[in-house]
């Protein structure tokens, strides 16, 4: 069996809101502890898992915690916005997002207009500024 305890699936498990985690190594005593801190309405992360954790610590925003600039956007337009600040022309934003590219350019027009931007340049300043370059906001709601 493939080895599933990586950092990806971890941070992927934190970020779905999960409040335990054990890798498929974890000692059996492990799992009742687990399983009795969550009903609890507590938490469980094995130790190893927690150093790991806070060796590569990266913050995991909230919904809450999004800047301002994102909450005005649809998620859609937070999708566009974070491919124009990779560097994406309005024909790639396109394809990869399956859409026309006059859509997109309607997606940009309201992006600017609604972030009160000049230009393209702009927004990706703007997704640098704000650390929206993480893989992490990639998939964020």
């Amino acid at each position: 069996m493939a080895d599933c305890d990586t950092d990806e699936v971890l941070l992927a498990a934190l970020a779905a809101g999960v409040r335990g985690y054990l890798p498929l190594s974890a000692p059996r005593e492990d799992f009742g502890t687990a399983i009795r801190a969550v009903a609890a309405d507590g938490a469980f992360l094995p130790t190893d898992v927690t150093r790991r954790l806070f060796g590569n610590f990266h913050l995991v925003p909230r919904q809450a915690d999004r800047p301002a600039e994102l909450r005005l956007l649809s998620e859609r337009e937070r999708q566009v916005l974070l491919l124009i600040g990779g560097g994406r022309s309005n024909r790639e934003i396109a394809r990869s997002l399956r859409l026309s590219e006059a859509t997109v350019k309607s997606h940009v027009s309201r992006i600017l207009a609604k972030l009160k931007l000049r230009d393209r340049v702009h927004v990706a300043q703007l997704v640098w500024r704000l650390g929206l370059n993480s893989p992490l906001h990639l998939h964020q709601p």
